[in-house]
């Protein structure tokens, strides 16, 4: 986790309390992001999977 301790450091004026709270808002702000791109994933291949089944799309070469 060197981006949000670089981020903060560069970001906030050279108060401590200040860089602290601004990595765990990063941090957390990524790792939301994270969570997310993984829930679509895996909502978004429950969707091909089922276009797959019902013969709407070609089936995936193996």
């Amino acid at each position: 986790m060197v981006f949000p301790l670089l981020a903060a450091a560069l970001s906030t004026p050279p108060d401590i309390r200040c860089q602290i709270v601004a990595r765990f808002l990063i941090s957390s702000i990524i790792e939301l992001a994270i969570s997310a791109a993984s829930i679509v994933q895996v909502r978004e291949e429950d969707w091909t999977s089922g276009m797959r089944e019902s013969g709407s799309i070609d089936k995936k070469e193996e």
